[in-house]
């Protein structure tokens, strides 16, 4: 397991992270705090009700009108390609049973569309509304372009 001693990234760190959990559920969060770390206990209840994926749908969203803008385009392309009637794709709080997220073998930016690839596999899948704070610490590295696109340092297009 590689260490994050020099940031690598989110996806990287997301994938360092899974390997070393030991858990029945995983769950991803920012560390931006814009998240409400109480919404996790309304995440596991959905997961121990038998859904596989559980993704945050973040209300009153606290950012600002050209990311939000941006976000629903693209969560409306998404929402169009993959069928799945989700509203936020992209929110960083998400939460997962561990042989679903094992066997969707995930890896890199495709951690953003988790929901999207475990409803393809049949597994269930659920979005909550939660509650969504103004970011205080750091700045977002995504905008129009990087949606769909981050580019890794290998310079091959994945993280």
């Amino acid at each position: 397991v590689a260490n994050l001693y020099k940031n690598k990234g989110k996806a990287c760190g997301l994938e360092i992270g899974v390997k070393l959990a030991r858990g029945k559920y995983i769950v991803f969060m920012d560390c931006d705090l814009q998240y409400d770390a109480k919404d996790i206990v309304r995440m596991v209840h959905e997961l121990d009700n038998g859904s596989d994926v559980v993704s945050a749908q973040r209300i009153n969203r606290e950012d600002t009108g050209a990311t939000v803008i941006t976000s629903c385009m693209f969560n409306w392309i998404i929402r169009k390609i993959s069928g799945l009637d989700f509203k936020d794709f992209f929110s960083g709080l998400k939460a997962f049973n561990r042989d679903a997220l094992d066997y969707l073998s995930l890896f890199g930016s495709f951690y953003r569309f988790a929901s999207v690839y475990a409803c393809r596999q049949g597994f269930k899948v659920k979005e909550i509304p939660v509650v969504h704070y103004k970011r205080f610490y750091g700045t977002s590295r995504y905008n129009f372009f990087k949606r769909f696109y981050t580019p890794s340092k290998n310079g091959n297009g994945t993280s």
